[in-house]
């Protein structure tokens, strides 16, 4: 009996192998159940690389990455459908009929609508609902070009390559937040607060674990309130985004479209509890782990200051969204993203702000 136990001692795996084999094999049924889940209510998962049906390709014609054109992509919870030149947006012809006005909605995630359920209830959609049933008409045709991941600069690109074809009437650009994420990037190669690099884990874009993993642990990964921000936000030159800005307007202009420039709104505010700040700015914090929170408010304060300084010195009208939308859970899906209440929020204020104007346009066509 004793050789039996010692002969099956030897076949057993060692206590730390096996302990490895089993986490393995734990992290490949998380992984397998979360790429599920994800198929099923938006439609992307790893099975769109392994199909090569990607919801997003590069466009070398425009030069950024745009919505696969004439696809459908979407599952339980949410629905993405694109037109023929990959954009959330019904199909528009070039050559834009008599009597038509038309709005451009240009920006990034936001404007695209990242948590809209269906292209229907993005703002810019509502935007198209409720200026025919404020001017009573069904000549309105509003563009949504808002794609996610865009930068400033690829929105310019995405305009003078794309959308100055459509002619518009009126462009609405909501400029977005992912030109903020270069100043954390920048400072990469500096010495870091020490959970910080979990952040930095070299693993496929695609795995769903690593990614829930690094947004439940924000807390931990980012700065503490009291300790010294990494980067101050005050120090920041600003000047590389205002050219940016710059330039947009100035492109928008020159093409004769009509432009009016929205500031950024967020979730977050000051003037909320520290706890509910921190709760809401999650995914700011996620991107952008180099600021405390104090500074994350002076980033959008400096960046909507940018805004408003170069729409003025450009006769551009500048829209107060961060203003109009109230903080909290009501009208954010996360630090940044509208929920559906506040895609309808927007799309009403814009509507009757520009309403006088759209009528005084097609009352002069007529």
């Amino acid at each position: 009996m004793s050789g039996f136990n010692s002969s099956q001692s030897r076949r057993s795996l060692p206590k730390p192998l096996a302990a490895v084999i089993l986490a393995a094999l734990l992290f490949v049924l998380v992984e397998a159940a979360l790429q599920t889940r994800s198929h099923i209510r938006f439609g992307q998962s790893i099975l769109n690389q392994i199909q090569g049906v990607s919801p997003y390709i590069f466009d070398p014609a425009v030069g950024v990455t745009l919505l696969r054109p004439n696809h459908l992509s979407g599952g339980g919870k949410q629905e993405i459908k694109s037109n023929s030149v990959g954009l959330r947006s019904p199909e528009i012809a070039e050559l834009k009929p008599p009597g038509v006005i038309r709005v451009a909605v240009l920006g990034a995630s936001t404007v695209m609508g990242a948590y809209a359920a269906s292209n229907d209830v993005t703002f810019p959609a509502l935007l198209q609902r409720d200026l025919r049933e404020l001017l009573k008409t069904d000549d309105i045709e509003v563009i949504n070009a808002g794609i996610a991941g865009l930068s400033v600069g690829q929105q310019q690109l995405l305009y003078e390559r794309l959308l100055a074809r459509y002619s518009p009437d009126l462009t609405v650009v909501y400029p977005g937040f992912n030109d903020f994420g270069v100043y954390c990037r920048a400072q990469s190669k500096a010495q870091r607060w020490r959970p910080q690099p979990l952040a930095g884990i070299e693993l496929p874009a695609w795995l769903l674990s690593v990614d829930l993993l690094l947004k439940n642990s924000v807390a931990i990964r980012t700065l503490p309130q009291g300790l010294k921000p990494l980067v101050d936000a005050d120090a920041l030159d600003m000047e590389p985004y205002r050219e940016r800005i710059r330039a947009l307007l100035t492109s928008l202009k020159v093409s004769g479209t009509r432009v009016l420039i929205a500031r950024n709104a967020r979730s977050y505010r000051p003037d909320q509890p520290l706890e509910q700040q921190l709760e809401l700015s999650s995914t700011a914090r996620f991107f952008n782990p180099c600021f405390d929170i104090d500074g994350l408010h002076r980033l959008y304060d400096l960046h909507n200051g940018a805004i408003e300084v170069e729409a003025m010195r450009l006769g551009v009208e500048v829209l107060p969204l961060d203003a109009v939308v109230p903080g909290g859970r009501q009208y954010f899906v996360d630090a940044s993203h509208f929920s559906e209440e506040g895609e309808r929020l927007v799309a009403g204020w814009i509507a009757h702000h520009i309403e006088p104007w759209l009528r005084e346009r097609k009352g002069a066509a007529q």
